[in-house]
Formats: C-alpha cells, sequence, structure tokens
C-alpha cells in the first residue's frame, strides 16, 4: 500500500488554517489561509504557545492526527508489554526504541478527524509508509509532541 502524506500543522481551535511541515524552516510573521505557511513543530508551537498544536496527515484525500488518552496508552502498552514512559524515558537518555515499538505507538494514536482510531494494523502500515516519506527521527518527534500535548502526566518528574 502507497501512501502519500501531506503533513499539516493545525493550532486548535483553527482548523481553517494549516501549514505544512518543513524541517528547519522559519515560521513566517503574516500569512493568510490562501498562502501556504512552513513550519516545524517545535517552531509553530513557539508561534502560538496558548494553543497546542494538532499534526494532521492527509492519506488519499482524508485528515488523520495523532492522539493519545489513558485508554489509548493502556492498549499500546498491553501490545507492546511494556510502558510507554519506559520508552519516553529510553529516548530522554538517547537511547532509541526497536522500529516496532515506534510503530505501535504511532500506530495506537492514529485517528481519522472527527472519527475513530484506525486498526493497529492500518496504523502499522501508515507508521512504515511515514517512516520511509519522512524520517525515524521526524516519528519520534510527532509522537512526543502528541504525547506531551494529550498526556502530559507522562513526562511530569514530580
Amino acid at each position: 500500500m502507497e501512501i502519500v502524506f501531506d503533513e499539516n500543522i493545525v493550532l486548535e481551535g483553527d482548523q481553517g488554517r494549516s501549514a505544512p511541515v518543513a524541517a528547519g524552516a522559519a515560521v513566517p510573521e503574516e500569512h493568510s489561509p490562501e498562502q501556504a505557511q512552513v513550519f516545524t513543530v517545535e517552531a509553530a508551537a513557539a508561534a502560538v504557545p496558548e494553543k497546542p498544536l494538532h499534526l494532521l496527515y492527509e492519506i488519499k484525500g482524508n485528515d488523520y492526527e495523532l492522539v493519545y488518552t489513558k485508554i489509548r496508552i493502556r492498549h499500546i502498552e498491553e501490545r507492546l508489554n511494556r510502558s510507554i514512559a519506559t520508552i519516553m524515558g529510553m529516548i530522554h537518555h538517547r537511547e532509541m526504541p526497536k522500529l516496532s515499538e515506534l510503530y505501535s505507538i504511532f500506530a495506537g494514536g492514529f485517528k481519522r478527524v472527527g472519527g475513530g482510531y484506525v486498526s493497529f494494523e492500518q496504523g502499522v502500515e501508515i507508521a512504515e509508509s511515514f517512516i520511509e516519506a519522512n524520517s525515524y527521527a521526524m516519528m519520534i518527534d510527532h509522537i512526543l509532541y502528541a504525547l506531551d500535548r494529550d498526556c502530559p502526566f507522562l513526562f511530569r518528574l514530580s
């Protein structure tokens, strides 16, 4: 299955104002919805810190996003047979998770905008296509951002 990703960053509540992701690009000062905006996850988050970002992925004309809940995390951890917090700790200490773990975490949070989650099998196929089209590091970046946004309790130290 070949999937073409059209990634967008959307500020929560601003569903009509999206921006293609491009590594290392600067945030433009002025923009209109008709003009393409180019952001990295970090630059977009810094531009409007009071609004969480939602990374949108367009696949065959449908919009998808990464969204994590406590229930989804439990399902992912059951599949992995280990805690997501353990994997996040590994990444924090510059150890990299296995591809299968990364695919499961990505797949477990992948859902259609306004709809339900994709099956883990579909999510893994999408994750494989995503990593080939982008990179291992970008997948980790997107997962970490979405987990921090949706489940900040995973990152609190006290």
